[in-house]
């Protein structure tokens, strides 16, 4: 069955924000959530550490980083990874 949409955006907040950003009602909801689907969880991992990446301008984890995204069971993260042309861009160009 397809989520609510108030139910996929509840997910969203859980899943997309970082924890600072998070209750910690929410927090304890987002463990329970990457325990119960673990593609979902593999998929949080693989974003938060593109995320620390970039927050830290880690250079060099972003090749691994992409070839980690490329053989993702997540269609949508080796989508990303397919492409990496402009991020790589906008990378070296600061």
């Amino acid at each position: 069955a397809t989520p609510s949409p108030t139910l996929a955006a509840a997910g969203d907040v859980l899943v997309l924000n970082p924890a600072t950003a998070l209750t910690a009602e929410e927090r304890a909801m987002r463990v329970k959530l990457l325990a119960a689907a673990p593609e979902v969880a593999t998929a949080w991992a693989v974003v938060e550490a593109f995320r620390r990446l970039v927050r830290t301008r880690d250079r060099a984890a972003l090749d691994p980083w992409f070839g980690q995204a490329e053989v993702s069971q997540i269609p949508e993260l080796r989508a990303f990874a397919a492409n990496p042309g402009e991020t790589k861009r906008h990378w070296k160009r600061r």
